[in-house]
């Protein structure tokens, strides 16, 4: 039988490679794997709760949308390995410059190629 400290302190451990393991998973689940950036999903949540706040405080809020033109062309041309470093270059300025209040997502527009 093995003692009660090593016991608790191997459910201890347990548990923290659980909630670590947990905090990965959400973390990957809302933001976009190439940019790092916040993905579409909870950009939208985000967007719902923001229209809320300011109909409800009669505040404002600015949306900004930047579309990389001749993208499409930019991969055709140079590969998909220029272009993810080109969209993940992006992700790194656009992070830069927020403040602590700004959001910054990606929106995969593949619809509409």
């Amino acid at each position: 039988m093995r003692p009660i400290a090593t016991v608790i302190i191997s459910n201890t451990l347990i548990a923290d490679k659980l909630n670590d393991t947990n905090e990965e998973r959400y973390y990957t689940s809302i933001h976009d794997q190439l940019t790092g950036l916040q993905n579409d999903s909870i950009m939208i949540k985000i967007f719902i709760k923001l229209f809320c706040e300011v109909s409800t405080y009669n505040h404002s809020f600015t949306i900004a949308m930047v579309d990389l033109d001749y993208f499409i062309s930019t991969n055709a041309a140079f590969g998909h390995r220029v272009g993810d470093y080109v969209l993940r270059e992006l992700g790194h300025l656009i992070k830069e410059h927020l403040r602590a209040t700004d959001y910054a997502g990606r929106y995969k527009a593949k619809d509409f190629y």
